[in-house]
């Protein structure tokens, strides 16, 4: 990945309506997106503290968004910061900041091809 790509990706942001309120969230920021009834819960960290953002955008739109971006879908309700993995094992993912969420049995193949490439792509 050129420096060029890579210092884009890091730029990157979704912007998003949260309690009536238009705001931007960098993408480095993103440990996860879930599904919620309306909308999305992205949780993010922020200075070195883990907190969530509802927002009425729809889960596709956010999924839209964000694939080209270093995630990837671990289950029907959720896509991941691939960037923010720490370990996968048997069926659980750990996350930064001792966050752990399932993966589904329909995903997990497509997940973990995901976070090897990514990974094969980050480390050269």
């Amino acid at each position: 990945m050129t420096e060029v790509k890579r210092r884009f990706l890091n730029d990157y942001a979704v912007t998003v309506t949260s309690a009536g309120k238009i705001i931007r969230i960098h993408v480095e920021n993103i440990l996860y997106v879930s599904r919620a009834k309306r909308g999305c819960v992205i949780t993010i960290v922020k200075e070195q503290e883990k907190e969530t953002v509802r927002c009425r955008e729809s889960f596709g739109e956010l999924c839209e968004q964000l694939k080209d971006q270093g995630f990837a879908q671990a289950h029907y309700s959720y896509i991941v910061n691939l960037g923010k993995v720490e370990g996968l094992e048997k069926g659980v993912l750990r996350l930064k900041y001792g966050i752990e969420l399932n993966v589904s049995r329909a995903k997990k193949e497509e997940f973990t091809e995901a976070l090897f490439e990514y990974l094969r792509e980050r480390n050269g």
